[in-house]
C-alpha cells in the first residue's frame, strides 16, 4: 500500500486535472520540462511534513501536517490575469473534491508566491500555491489515513 502521503498527492492532482485554464496538463513532479504546447500547465508535488503523537496507549496516532504544492506555469498577453484564474480554479477544485476529503481532516492554502522567466523568447511566469493538509494515521501505519 502507498504511504498516505502519496493518495493525498495524487488525490490533489485528480482534483485540479480538466480545469478550464490548463486541462490535463497536470503533472505529478517536482520537475517537468516547460515545453510551449504543455502550457499553462500544473506541477503537483509534496515537500516537507511535520508529525506529533496525539494520542497514548493502543490508539496511539500522528497527527501530520504535510505541504502539498502546486506551481502553475503560464505564458503569454494576460498572464497575471491567466496565473490569477488558474489560482482561482485550482482554489474552488481543491475546497470542493470529496476524495480529498476522505483523506484530510482539512487542507488550507498557506501561501502564494509569483516567480518570472524571461528566458526564451516569450516570457514565462510561475505561481506557487502551497496547501497544508491535515491528516492522521495510527503509528507504524502510514498508507491508511484515519
Amino acid at each position: 500500500m502507498s504511504h498516505a502521503r502519496q493518495q493525498i498527492r495524487e488525490a490533489v492532482a485528480a482534483a485540479v486535472t480538466g480545469l478550464a485554464t490548463t486541462g490535463t496538463n497536470v503533472f505529478v513532479n517536482k520537475i517537468t520540462p516547460q515545453e510551449a504546447e504543455s502550457l499553462p500547465n500544473l506541477l503537483v508535488y509534496t515537500d516537507g511534513e511535520s508529525s506529533e503523537a496525539d494520542a497514548m496507549g493502543a490508539s496511539r496516532g500522528l497527527m501530520r501536517a504535510l505541504d502539498v504544492v502546486i506551481d502553475a506555469t503560464a505564458e503569454g498577453e494576460g498572464i497575471d490575469d491567466t496565473l490569477d484564474t488558474i489560482a482561482a480554479e485550482v482554489e474552488v477544485a481543491i475546497a470542493g473534491d470529496a476524495a480529498l476529503a476522505a483523506l484530510v481532516k482539512d487542507i488550507t492554502l498557506t501561501s502564494s508566491a509569483v516567480s518570472r522567466s524571461a528566458a526564451g523568447q516569450t516570457p514565462m511566469m510561475g505561481l506557487r500555491l502551497t496547501f497544508s493538509a491535515q491528516y492522521r494515521t495510527r503509528r507504524g501505519v502510514p498508507g491508511t489515513s484515519i
